[in-house]
């Protein structure tokens, strides 16, 4: 299974990339796994500029066939074991599996109605690099499930 994590801007604490990465590297035993940044838009747009701006750079990333996950605070919540359920069910009929991670002013709305799935990770508002690690790991841990290996206790 191919999956992708989307987002938007550089992780900025090295510290932060390098825990991001050990949880790709672990899930790479049981997917293929990449992780693609966009550039950033400029600071000094307005907000909806911004969220136009980057929407653009990420759905061009996308394929049509792609099965797109967006993480957005209004969506749904799933347990661990519920998504972990849904991939296994996306292994056997999609190509690719794309995670998406907007920037810190959210997504525009073309990027929202591209969206298979809108995946909330907590009611809690994260930090966009947090965001990345949490589902990075959630991912390892879906997979670790799916595998019956004894990560998720």
């Amino acid at each position: 299974m191919k999956l992708a994590l989307l987002s938007v801007g550089k992780v900025k604490d090295q510290r932060m990339t390098s825990l991001i990465d050990d949880y790709l590297r672990r899930l790479r035993g049981s997917a293929q796994v990449d992780w693609e940044v966009v550039k950033a838009a400029g600071a000094t747009l307005p907000k909806q500029e911004v969220m136009r701006a980057e929407a653009e750079k990420l759905l061009g990333r996308l394929k049509s066939d792609d099965v797109v996950v967006l993480l957005d605070e209004k969506g749904v919540q799933w347990s661990s074991q519920q998504l972990a359920q849904w991939l296994g069910k996306q292994r056997t009929v999609a190509r690719r599996v794309v995670f998406v991670v907007g920037g810190p002013w959210g997504t525009a709305v073309a990027l929202q109605r591209r969206a298979d799935v809108v995946l909330s990770l907590s009611r809690f508002t994260l930090q966009h690099d947090l965001a990345l690690l949490v589902l990075a790991e959630q991912l390892y841990r879906a997979f670790s499930i799916l595998s019956g290996h004894p990560y998720h206790k």
